[in-house]
């Protein structure tokens, strides 16, 4: 079995690490957006044309 080189391992993890960063801020910025319409949708639900 070959020697696993540090440095390499180390760039890896690194860039898996900013990839995990920006997937994270995705999602937060994603449920941050649903959160505000349903809290809008809440304080001022549709109007029914029925009433």
């Amino acid at each position: 079995m070959d020697a696993i080189d540090p440095e390499l391992m180390d760039q890896r993890v690194a860039a898996l690490d900013d990839k995990l960063t920006a997937l994270l801020a995705e999602i937060e910025a994603t449920c941050m957006t649903w959160a505000v319409d349903l809290a809008g949708r809440v304080e001022n639900p549709p109007k029914s044309e029925d009433t």
